[in-house]
């Protein structure tokens, strides 16, 4: 299967590729990193997308120390806008999404609640 992962480059994305392709699975990479933008025009995305039949959405800004709240918003949220887009512009059947302590509320610094 063609699988788009978002994210390719990070700390859970490198590990993730690793397991697809262990699995037979053809692995397209759109990260920063690499000069991909979730924040370029949808198209962008899409255009990654083409011929994937699952995203694996993992690229986002995952912490308060990464910069100011807004360009977090935006990345996290826009971005993930443009890959659903994509997901149902490329006809993907699938959309796994990854997310962070920071969804819960729990700051950079803080131990989450046990």
């Amino acid at each position: 299967m063609r699988i788009l992962v978002t994210g390719n480059c990070g700390t859970i994305g490198r590990p993730i590729v690793e397991d697809l392709e262990r699995r037979g699975h053809v692995v397209v990479g759109f990260d920063l990193v690499e000069g991909s933008d979730l924040l370029d025009p949808p198209a962008a995305v899409r255009d990654a997308a083409a011929g994937c039949a699952a995203i694996v959405h993992l690229g986002a800004l995952a912490n308060d120390d990464v910069g100011p709240s807004e360009r977090i918003m935006a990345v996290n949220v826009l971005g993930t806008w443009h890959v659903l887009l994509a997901a149902e512009a490329v006809e993907s059947t699938l959309v796994v999404h990854f997310s962070s302590y920071q969804a819960l509320g729990i700051a950079a610094g803080e131990r989450p609640m046990t």
